[in-house]
């Protein structure tokens, strides 16, 4: 749990103010606590999970989703910890079932592909949220882009949405304009 602190504090960090940061951390170890009751290392892993998960989803989502892996009745604790872990598909989509718009998660790998066909180098696309304190956005190997994309209310237009950012970020990189 110590361990797994810091990373979480980071995202609280991200914040827009302190009494934003006091509550949404509330809200988690509440979540904590609750999964603790049944399964200890479930709540660890959810622990752990959350600051990536909050990344790209609220907090009401993320809430709905860890009551949803207690009330779903796992008996087997490896599934429930998998389940808490983000590590199987199903959590995944479960975690993403209330999201509105289109999560980069989803499609990052199809992205990172076309901006390499564009470019001819190899790039990485990164979430916003990803790029450190202090450091420059363009740094000439990736392109930061936001975590969820819901402009249009349409997956194949934010998707769309999301071809034409990344496109852009490629030609920053392409002529050098970073």
């Amino acid at each position: 749990f110590v361990r797994s602190s810091p990373r979480f504090l980071r995202l609280l960090n991200e914040g827009s103010s302190r009494s934003d940061a006091v509550e949404l951390s509330r809200r988690v170890l509440a979540l904590t606590k609750e999964i603790a009751a049944v399964d200890g290392e479930a709540a660890l892993a959810c622990f752990r999970s959350s600051s990536r998960a909050l990344r790209s989803v609220s907090i009401e989502q993320f809430e709905a989703w860890a009551r949803r892996g207690l009330s779903s009745g796992r008996t087997d604790t490896r599934a429930r910890r998998s389940y808490f872990s983000l590590e199987t598909r199903g959590s995944y989509e479960a975690l993403h079932s209330g999201s509105a718009g289109l999560a980069l998660d989803s499609i990052q790998h199809l992205l990172r592909l076309y901006v390499e066909a564009l470019t001819g180098r190899e790039v990485d696309v990164a979430p916003l949220a990803a790029v450190p304190d202090e450091a420059r956005i363009g740094d000439g190997r990736t392109i930061h882009l936001p975590s969820l994309v819901n402009e249009f209310g349409d997956e194949e237009l934010d998707f769309r949405l999301y071809k034409v950012l990344a496109a852009h970020g490629a030609g920053q990189i392409e002529f050098g304009t970073y």
